[in-house]
């Protein structure tokens, strides 16, 4: 049954055409592929590269031996020969053939990097060691964590779970007004940086393989599906002007959100847990704060336990204990985060009581 949900609930990694170009012949030329093979030969990384871009264009599977060889010489952080890395990266991921996951970590990051992990999330069952390894590294609040995320959770590829779980942190946000007519949303807007690098003269058009939110309307190419869907697309301007801006690989869920996601495809979470919630209270007396924030404190406490016990009955076989003994306090562990904003006039009010620790079972801030 828990199967069946899972697969009902994030539903499965869909291919489809990334590019509206028509699709090249299923056989190449042969003149474009010894085009290929001899530019992959070539003396010069713009030569190279060039070879590259023709593999890719026209899908010459011959060139795969001589691309992987090459990625797997390239400096991942040689900034002179980014374009390189790039065009060889694009030939691979078109390609689609096995690789050594090993060879491609170390060029997951900056301008590869959703490349990397379109690699890695398309065959889950294949790469499942790595994708973890590199799932785990990644900023939560990207695109590539939560594409690599839906995609290991749709494998249910072995230890997912604890990476999930260990991470997990649900949030109480408790706001303190001195009036009712106070209490109201304080929006803060934050405006990412865009940016754009041109690639060099003599080089080959740039394509870079970018993951986007599905609700940003995008839907022609590669899907990881989940309750916050990705596309991955494979995106490029003749002009060489390659455009970058952090809003467009952002993800717009909350991470813990999207970690209870994960959790509940599985059977585990109950309906309507969320990773943030916020309490408003109007000020009447310390002890009454104390005895409010404790109480919500205790049942998003409660909620956490019983999720970890769910998840390790669920995967017992691969998920860590919630809770860790003395000395490892810094050990991964799921966790409550008690957040206080006072929002009293400054004027009127004194400094309001420290929520105190839970006692022997563990600290305010911990489960």
């Amino acid at each position: 049954m828990l199967a069946v949900a899972f697969v009902a609930a994030l539903g499965s990694v869909r291919a489809s055409s990334a590019h509206a170009e028509a699709p090249p012949p299923a056989q190449p030329p042969v003149e474009e592929v010894e085009h290929a093979l001899r530019h992959l030969d070539g003396t010069t990384p713009e030569e190279v590269a060039w070879g590259a871009h023709h593999a890719a264009e026209h899908r010459i599977e011959a060139a795969v031996p001589r691309l992987v060889d090459l990625l797997r010489r390239e400096d991942p952080d040689d900034t002179a020969r980014l374009p390189l890395r790039i065009a060889l990266l694009d030939a691979l991921v078109v390609l689609d053939p096995p690789l050594d996951a090993a060879m491609l970590l170390p060029h997951a990051k900056g301008l590869l990097l959703h490349g990397v992990v379109t690699v890695l999330a398309r065959h889950p069952d294949r790469y499942g060691a790595a994708g973890l390894a590199l799932f785990r590294r990644l900023d939560p609040t990207t695109t590539a964590w939560v594409a690599l995320g839906n995609a290991l959770a749709t494998a249910r590829t072995p230890g997912f779970a604890t990476a999930v779980l260990e991470r997990l942190e649900l949030t109480l946000s408790v706001h303190v007004f001195d009036r009712a007519d106070a209490v109201r949303d304080d929006p803060t807007v934050s405006i990412p940086g865009c940016g754009v690098w041109r690639v060099p003269d003599r080089w080959p058009p740039t394509r870079l393989h970018r993951l986007f939110r599905r609700s940003d309307h995008r839907s022609d190419g590669l899907e990881f599906l989940g309750r916050h869907p990705i596309v991955s697309q494979r995106c490029g301007r003749d002009d060489r002007e390659v455009w970058t801006c952090t809003s467009v690989e952002a993800s717009d869920a909350a991470p813990d959100d999207v970690r209870i996601g994960w959790l509940a495809a599985w059977g585990c979470a109950p309906p309507g847990l969320e990773g943030a919630v916020r309490l408003d209270l109007v000020w009447v007396s310390d002890r009454d704060f104390l005895r409010r924030a404790r109480a919500a404190r205790e049942r998003r406490t409660r909620a956490l336990r019983a999720l970890a016990a769910e998840v390790a009955r669920v995967a017992p076989a691969e998920v860590a204990p919630a809770e860790v003994a003395a000395g490892d306090a810094e050990a991964p562990r799921p966790r409550v985060r008690v957040v206080v904003e006072d929002r009293r006039a400054a004027a009127t009010r004194r400094p309001l009581p420290a929520l105190p620790e839970r006692g022997a079972r563990g600290r305010a801030s911990g489960v």
